[in-house]
């Protein structure tokens, strides 16, 4: 058994609101609607993963820590095949 296993930043509320008003003011594009609540921003994609790895993942990320930091996004773009828009 495995499944399919990322690294994500899950924005606050006002950060969601924010991505969701642009996305919703960019011309039409083949993005797959996504929930509010399921906006993400993916810092790794680990693909498949079996329940051992998944258990070493969580421990690796348990230990991680940094200061806060301000992210600016400001370019947008789509990966046709998965049918998602991206920022960065």
């Amino acid at each position: 058994m495995s499944e399919r296993l990322f690294f994500a930043f899950w924005p606050g509320e006002v950060q969601r609101r924010a991505l969701t008003r642009i996305l919703r003011e960019l011309p039409a594009h083949r993005g797959r609607e996504v929930h509010p609540r399921d906006i993400h921003l993916t810092l790794v994609f680990l693909g498949q993963c079996a329940i051992e790895q998944r258990s070493c993942a969580e421990h690796a990320a348990e230990r991680v820590s940094g200061e806060p930091f301000e992210l600016v996004l400001d370019r947008i773009g789509w990966f046709p095949r998965a049918r998602a828009l991206w920022c960065d």
